[in-house]
C-alpha cells in the first residue's frame, strides 16, 4: 500500500523497468480488518489491572481504557470536552461529533470510565498519536498481552465487546459514530461470524 506510489515514480524516473503492481497483479487489500485487531474483555481487564512504572505510562493506559470503554477514536478523545457529560435516566451520557466524518455519536459512560475521568478532573492528558502508540506496546507487555496494540485497537475493542455482549449492530454503529451501518458491518464482520 505504501510502496505503490514510490514504485510508479521509480518506473517513470527510469529506476525500474516495470511496475510490479501492474505487471504481477499485486492487489492491496483496502479496509481489511483482522480479528487480532481487537482485545477481548479479559485482555482489557488485564490492562486495567496492570501496574505501570511511570506516570506517563499510567496516563497512556488510562487513555487506552477510555477508548476501550467508549469506542472513541484517538482524535475524538483528544479533542472531546468530557465536562459536557449529561446525566440522564439511563446514566451518564456523552454526545458528540466525529472529527473524521462529522457523524454524531452517543454512548453511556461506564463507571470504569467515570473513575478515570474523575482522576483527571474530566480533562484527559494530551499525547501525540505516535508517542501514544509506542507507550501502548509497553502497556501490552506489562499486561502480558501478546498483541501489537495501537490506538485504534481501543475503539475496535469497544465495538467488538459491545457486539459480543448482545448490543444490536445499529446501536454499536451509533455509539461509534460510523457514517453508515455498512461501515460497522464491514469492520466487525469477523466478530459477527464468530
Amino acid at each position: 500500500k505504501n510502496l505503490k506510489n514510490f514504485i510508479a515514480d521509480a518506473v517513470i524516473d527510469g529506476y525500474l523497468t516495470e511496475n510490479v503492481y501492474v505487471s504481477k497483479g499485486i492487489k492491496v487489500d483496502k479496509g481489511k480488518t483482522r480479528i487480532e485487531e481487537f482485545l477481548t474483555e479479559n485482555e482489557v481487564a488485564a490492562i486495567a489491572k496492570s501496574e505501570m512504572p511511570t506516570k506517563s505510562l499510567q496516563e497512556a493506559k488510562d487513555l487506552f481504557l477510555i477508548q476501550c470503554y467508549s469506542g472513541l477514536a484517538f482524535i475524538d478523545m483528544m479533542t472531546f470536552d468530557f465536562r459536557e457529560i449529561q446525566e440522564m435516566e439511563i446514566g451518564s451520557v456523552v454526545h458528540g461529533t466525529r472529527h473524521k466524518t462529522g457523524t454524531d455519536f452517543s454512548f453511556v459512560v461506564t463507571q470504569e470510565a467515570k473513575d478515570i475521568l474523575e482522576k483527571y478532573g474530566y480533562r484527559l492528558p494530551k499525547l501525540p498519536n505516535q508517542k501514544y502508540n509506542i507507550k501502548l506496546k509497553l502497556i501490552a507487555d506489562a499486561a502480558g498481552i501478546d498483541k501489537n496494540i495501537t490506538s485504534h485497537m481501543g475503539r475496535r475493542s469497544a465495538g467488538s465487546i459491545w457486539l459480543n455482549n448482545g448490543i444490536p449492530l445499529e446501536v454499536v454503529s451509533r455509539c461509534l459514530g460510523h457514517s453508515s451501518l455498512v461501515t460497522t458491518q464491514k469492520a466487525y464482520a469477523k466478530i459477527l461470524e464468530s
